[in-house]
């Protein structure tokens, strides 16, 4: 389909795009199938959250600027030098996307170029102005604010759907984000409708099971059901539960198993992101409005020692002297239950940021807060007061490299990113992917951060599952675009 479109439109499906900046106009190259595809309006905007992305649909050709822009489309037509600079690039038939209607009435009839103008070629717009600087480098002027406010009806229908209201003075690159991934979590249960409507049609027809109605994810559990019987599923139907699992070893081998088991697993993972994002885009918007989230206006904490330890006075919660709790029956039911929850980070957030301190790196190891914390908050360097305590560095290193694991130093919140601070008493082995000492990581993998914390391999995080599902799903849009 995507072929034919494309013959339709020409010059293999590429249009030219007319962009106004605050300081002149540029000229861009894009992928019009785009414009032509089902439901465009609401999908067009997904290929500009990040410039990665735009960088597949859409390339600036020139920019050039003008210092009376009022009289680029005046009543003389169009300014010469925008015309000459429309006709370098334009090829006969190709189509023009323009931003504004005028510019669209006075090219037509001026310079004789077809022109599109609708809510399609705006969400285009849209996504140019909120990756400005990165599509026109050139340009270094700001957008009005009045042009900064305007906000894509595509984004806009994705947070309806799922009960998230922002006003266009809300708008941020977070928000911005958080609905992209509830756009690309959307197309997991979208992508495998069609294989999954033709697997609920097989259902009715062998096992007489009305599926009618059902959502993708009840028909891809269904058939995890009948691949996996012996697995542990939450079902809200006993009966077809017992029925699916009866008759599931019938089907060994004719159920395609692997590719039952992959969609279950990615819409699973799917459903969980989704629904944390939208969790997490409630409270972004309850802070833009300037309230809390709960009616009494009380700040939700989760449970800690700390907290529980003031709350719940009957007790000392284990917090001081457990042995003396333990035998004069003072300690709280709930100790050893958060205690385990603690110990295998079952409420844990995988760092964006990870700084790894070396211990065989003698000189950054001596830099870590609990080592000497004056040279922590300096700026890195080798200080010689500090070559008399190498030999006691080099026995804690000793006593570290036998005897302890990687271990979280420090964290901190910035702008909303979790930073950390290990100490690595090996180079590669223990803290997952290798690094240089002392360097920085971004954005590691949650098993090597568990397994180098001592806090076990139980469950992967939110976080981890959402920017594995952005992986996915870019890659799929990159395979997709090339087959096309």
């Amino acid at each position: 389909m995507s072929v034919v479109r494309r013959a339709v439109l020409g010059n293999l499906g590429l249009i030219l795009l007319l962009f106004e900046t605050p300081s002149g106009f540029a000229i861009f190259r894009f992928d019009g199938i785009h414009l032509f595809l089902p439901n465009a309006k609401e999908n067009i905007w997904a290929n500009f959250v990040k410039d990665y992305m735009a960088h597949d649909v859409i390339w600036l050709k020139e920019f050039k600027t003008f210092k009376n822009k009022a009289r680029v489309f005046g009543h003389a037509g169009v300014d010469k030098e925008l015309a000459e600079m429309i006709h370098r690039w334009h090829v006969p038939g190709q189509l023009l996307a323009v931003g504004k209607l005028e510019h669209k009435i006075v090219i037509e009839s001026e310079l004789n170029i077809p022109c599109m103008y609708d809510d399609t070629v705006m969400e285009v717009i849209w996504g140019i102005k909120n990756l400005m600087k990165s599509l026109v480098p050139d340009d270094d002027s700001k957008l009005s604010k009045e042009e900064c406010l305007q906000m894509s009806l595509g984004m806009e229908t994705v947070l309806m759907r799922h009960g998230i209201v922002v006003t266009p003075e809300m708008i941020n690159e977070q928000i911005i984000e958080y609905a992209s991934i509830l756009y690309d979590c959307e197309l997991y249960e979208t992508k495998h409708s069609g294989f999954l409507t033709n697997c609920g049609d097989w259902l009715e027809e062998i096992f007489g099971i009305e599926c009618k109605g059902w959502s993708p994810m009840k028909l891809a559990t269904a058939l995890k059901i009948l691949c996996i019987p012996e697995d542990y599923i939450p079902h809200d139907d006993p009966e077809l539960l017992l029925k699916l699992k009866t008759h599931g070893p019938d089907y060994d081998g004719i159920l395609l198993k692997r590719t039952s088991v992959t969609i279950h697993r990615e819409m699973v993972t799917a459903r969980e992101v989704l629904t944390d994002t939208v969790e997490k885009l409630k409270l972004l918007t309850t802070e833009a409005n300037g309230y809390p989230e709960n009616p009494e206006g009380f700040v939700k904490q989760e449970t800690s020692y700390l907290t529980l330890h003031h709350r719940e006075k009957d007790n000392n919660f284990c917090l001081f002297m457990p042995r003396f709790d333990a035998l004069r029956g003072t300690i709280n039911a709930k100790s050893w239950k958060l205690q385990k929850e603690v110990d295998q980070g079952m409420n844990d957030r995988v760092p964006d940021f990870v700084f790894l301190a070396h211990v065989v790196d003698m000189v950054s190891s001596t830099q870590v807060p609990f080592a000497f914390r004056s040279c922590s908050s300096l700026p890195f360097a080798t200080r010689l007061m500090l070559l008399p305590l190498w030999p006691v560095a080099f026995a804690f290193m000793l006593l570290q490299w036998f005897c302890s694991k990687t271990f979280t130093v420090s964290f901190y919140f910035l702008r909303g990113r979790l930073h950390h601070t290990w100490s690595v008493p090996y180079t590669a082995s223990r803290s997952g992917p290798r690094g240089r000492g002392g360097g920085s990581t971004g954005n590691r993998r949650p098993r090597a951060g568990r397994e180098a914390s001592g806090r076990g391999s139980s469950g992967s995080t939110l976080d981890w599952r959402m920017a594995e599902l952005l992986f996915r799903m870019e890659q799929r849009r990159l395979r997709e675009s090339a087959m096309n």
